[in-house]
């Protein structure tokens, strides 16, 4: 999904939300993970290996970004640490080490352990996050895995047959993901669920089309769903526990990938995305609001000859 950034807009932004932005560019010759504190415009890379690191996400106290890397013939789970100055600080820490493709990164948390998605547990200590893996089940589809690197054990989530996309971690209601049950070509990711705990799965039909982008958490139950009907994109704001839409938003010809809602601020809800400007080859790092209208605010973060993309966003506020 690509959108076309206006040239310019005759809207008037509020002061967008301060925070951090961890993402991937190619700005040197080869995929890597860059910082950028948006109060500033500041820039760190925190990764120069040749091999191509990418899919990056943060923790939510600022402390640790995970990231995909092919820099052993595989791709395979690896940790950053970073200092309060968003500096790396260490070596970087290789998390899994297996045949299979890691992806879809996001950190978890519980609802018992501050509001923080990393956490340790009093009596463990383990820190989780949550990817996808292409390990396959007897079926050989995609599943959803729980990592703790403290103690280098995995837990798969995914327990019912079907191929799985998208997992997130949602406070209050553990991993959420797309399901789609894979057993025949035209099957789509229209079913939604999500697990908390080892008992607790709950799973059902999403009826307002078939979720195709990652899922966000956009506040409390209510999750953000990039959405297509096969002809028309369009996004969602869908409640967990009424299992029915809050809000439905029409794309009108914008695209865009790695779509986040970040928060409200005097002028609506602000976004964090990556997309191609108009006349472009590549896309750029963009914060946005006015999502569905004709005329969108549109704040440029990056601007490169390069790809720059797979945005993730840290507040600061």
């Amino acid at each position: 999904m690509i959108m076309l950034l206006a040239a310019s807009t005759a809207q008037t932004a509020a002061d967008p939300p301060e925070g951090w932005v961890v993402f991937t560019s190619a700005r040197f010759g080869n995929s890597d993970i860059f910082l950028m504190n948006t109060a500033n415009g500041s820039l760190k890379r925190l990764t120069s290996d040749p091999a191509r690191d990418h899919r990056p996400a943060i923790s939510a106290d600022g402390s640790m970004v995970v990231f995909v890397s092919d820099r052993n013939g595989q791709p395979d789970l690896y940790l950053i640490h970073l200092d309060d100055w968003g500096d790396p600080a260490g070596s970087i820490e290789q998390l899994t080490d297996d045949p299979w493709e890691e992806f879809d990164t996001d950190w978890c948390s519980d609802s018992h352990n501050f509001q923080f998605t990393v956490f340790r547990t009093p009596d463990t200590e383990a820190m989780e996050l949550f990817y996808g893996s292409d390990i396959p089940d007897i079926d050989g589809e995609w599943d959803i895995y729980r990592y703790y690197p403290y103690t280098e054990t995995i837990d798969r989530m995914s327990l019912e047959p079907g191929d799985y996309r998208y997992p997130i971690y949602a406070e209050g209601f553990g991993t959420v993901y797309a399901r789609r049950e894979w057993e025949n070509p035209e099957d789509q990711f229209d079913i939604l669920g999500y697990s908390h705990g080892d008992l607790a799965n709950r799973f059902f039909n999403f009826d307002q089309g078939t979720i195709n982008g990652p899922i966000r958490q956009s506040s409390g139950s209510v999750l953000f769903l990039p959405c297509t009907d096969g002809e028309d994109d369009y996004y969602i704001f869908y409640d967990l526990i009424d299992e029915s839409p809050v809000d439905s938003i029409n794309a009108n010809g914008q695209h865009f990938e790695y779509i986040t809602p970040i928060g409200f601020s005097e002028g609506g809800r602000w976004f964090l995305a990556q997309a191609v400007p108009n006349g472009g080859s590549f896309s750029e790092i963009v914060l946005f609001q006015g999502l569905g209208t004709t005329d969108p605010v549109i704040l440029q973060l990056t601007r490169n000859d390069c790809y720059d993309g797979e945005p993730r966003w840290l507040s600061r506020e």
